[in-house]
């Protein structure tokens, strides 16, 4: 009796244990399964898959494709709407798209759209649905709705601003975008991708500051970063909000003709062309001078000159103003193609004569004199020519004169003597 009861305890036991192992797992296979259709988009290795995980509230680029599920069975439609939001007035606004809804995984295209958007079943006008994460998780009415927004990606794609001593092997590539964090595949018709690799990957430094990030596509390939698209000729980069793209072109035999840099995921797309060689002509040109012909001695004399840069990138160079043994310069900068008026203040000599200026820039110099002005002399009322003529006179009659008058006052004398005799 004891035996039959204790294989009876050891059948149940048994049984126990493996219902209690079947539900635990159907319970894995039920979270594997939600798991996986939550974030299967990251797992496809294809690179026009879904790259964000859609969030009602979230900011998302122009360009990027959306992803979001409905693992739990929030919805009960086929269909949903993405339509505009007025944020001020709380009211939705036109229909842009209209999507199959499948529960398991469901795509929002983004390129054209501009604006705040909601998701709207097919069939109600009275509710919103919301998402978080990629998922589902329930609805919100018009008045609670948290649109999320579509903005278009900026990007300016620009060589270093060069200085008088900056070579091309020297130039970085410079990035402009109103986004902060994104990744860019760069490539060049001239350079295979180990080139691109010696010239962005090559040392520690390179890879620690352009490495891409990894949470961005196209990175669901596990063992590939960088060179997710190497068969292309392209390498991943790290892309930043205001920030440079280091290079070094000394490793390679030809600098590129251009650099092509696109967002991987919004396909936004810019190149920036060869710079101009440093040559001894430089990148600056003066085209038009202002000074004053004639100054006064120690006089503030200001020259201002017109300076254009005739290069195709951006170049930095002092602009040098000379006066005398006065000089000073003025950094300048200018983008390829554009001019600015660079103005300075220099002291005249103190002493009248001619003096000599000279301003000057790599490429360019323009030289000439200016007059320094003395102060006229003074002059007294008896310095005019007749007065000077006169005095001359006197001075020369003067003594005879004298002579003349004592003689005539002699000869009176003797006349009066000679009366009274």
């Amino acid at each position: 009796m004891d035996e039959r009861m204790s294989v009876v305890v050891c059948v149940v036991v048994l049984a126990v244990l493996g219902a209690a192992a079947s539900v635990g797992a159907v319970g894995a296979s039920a979270a594997t399964t939600d798991q996986s259709v939550l974030f299967s988009h990251t797992d496809d290795g294809d690179r026009n898959g879904g790259d964000e995980h859609l969030s009602s509230g979230g900011l998302y680029w122009q360009g990027q494709t959306l992803w979001f599920g409905d693992p739990h069975n929030e919805t009960d439609t086929e269909q949903l709407l993405v339509r505009e939001y007025d944020t001020e007035a709380d009211e939705l606004g036109t229909v842009v798209r209209e999507i199959k809804f499948d529960s398991s995984g469901t795509t929002v295209e983004t390129v054209d759209l501009d604006d705040t958007y909601v998701l709207v079943p097919s069939d109600s006008r009275e509710t919103t649905v919301t998402v978080d994460d990629g998922a589902v998780t329930g609805t919100a009415t018009i008045e609670n709705a948290t649109p999320f927004e579509v903005v278009e990606q900026t990007l300016t794609v620009e060589w270093e601003a060069g200085s008088a001593s900056t070579s091309q092997s020297d130039r970085e590539i410079e990035l402009t975008s109103n986004r902060v964090r994104y990744n860019v595949n760069v490539s060049s018709p001239s350079l295979s991708y180990s080139e691109l690799e010696q010239v962005f990957m090559s040392d520690r430094t390179l890879r620690e500051h352009n490495r891409p990030f990894a949470d961005r596509k196209p990175f669901e390939q596990r063992h590939r970063m960088y060179d997710a698209y190497e068969d292309e000729g392209v390498i991943v980069l790290r892309g930043f909000s205001d920030g440079s793209l280091e290079t070094d072109f000394s490793t390679i035999e030809t600098f590129p003709d251009a650099i092509t840099v696109e967002v991987t995921d919004t396909g936004r797309t810019e190149t920036a062309g060869l710079p101009s060689s440093t040559s001894e002509s430089g990148p600056f040109t003066i085209s038009e001078l202002d000074i004053s012909d004639r100054v006064d001695p120690g006089e503030s004399v200001t020259i201002t000159a017109t300076v254009q840069n005739e290069w195709s990138t951006a170049e930095r160079r002092d602009v040098v103003f000379e006066l005398g043994e006065s000089r000073s310069s003025v950094e300048t900068q200018l983008d390829g193609g554009d001019e600015t008026t660079v103005s300075m203040t220099l002291p005249a000599p103190t002493e009248p004569g001619e003096v000599a200026y000279v301003v000057s820039t790599e490429g360019d110099s323009v030289e000439g004199t200016v007059t320094v002005e003395g102060s006229e002399p003074e002059t007294n009322e008896n310095d005019g020519s007749d007065g000077g003529i006169v005095s001359t006179i006197i001075g020369v009659l003067y003594p005879q004169a004298i002579i003349g008058a004592v003689m005539t006052v002699l000869s009176l004398a003797t006349f009066v003597v000679w009366r009274r005799r």
